[in-house]
């Protein structure tokens, strides 16, 4: 049988995703794709674990990625990065300052759900 679909826009656990870097790859072993690329937002902590897992199935070709944000004008446009090397120092340097800001973020984001009565905390 000829694999002829991909997919290269994927999230996992590592960001926003429902599925362990892992299980995503061993969820396009099954449905037989030719290839597929882990997108994360603005992390490649998930690189490593679908990469390993990749080995497994020589006719699946894994893409290491990345979605990374960016302002543009008066909002936030989301960049796809494929074939990328996780271990670039400018990559390594981005997606650190990216986490610190999504970290200072993140407290206030949920001061504001709590401010609309939603019982949510970190």
């Amino acid at each position: 049988m000829t694999r002829s679909l991909i997919d290269l826009h994927t999230h996992s656990t590592a960001s926003d995703g429902s599925c362990a870097p892992a299980a995503i790859v061993d969820a396009a072993e099954s449905c037989s794709l030719a290839a597929l690329a882990l997108t994360d937002h603005d992390t490649t902590a998930g690189l490593a674990e679908a990469a390993a897992r990749a080995e497994l199935y020589p006719q699946l070709h894994f893409v290491p990625g990345i979605e990374l944000s960016a302002i543009f004008q008066a909002g936030t446009l989301h960049i796809l990065g494929l074939g990328i090397d996780p271990h670039a120092k400018a990559l390594v340097k981005l997606t650190a300052q990216l986490r610190q800001a999504r970290e200072e973020r993140n407290p206030k984001i949920i001061a504001k759900l709590q401010a609309l009565g939603l019982a949510i905390d970190m």
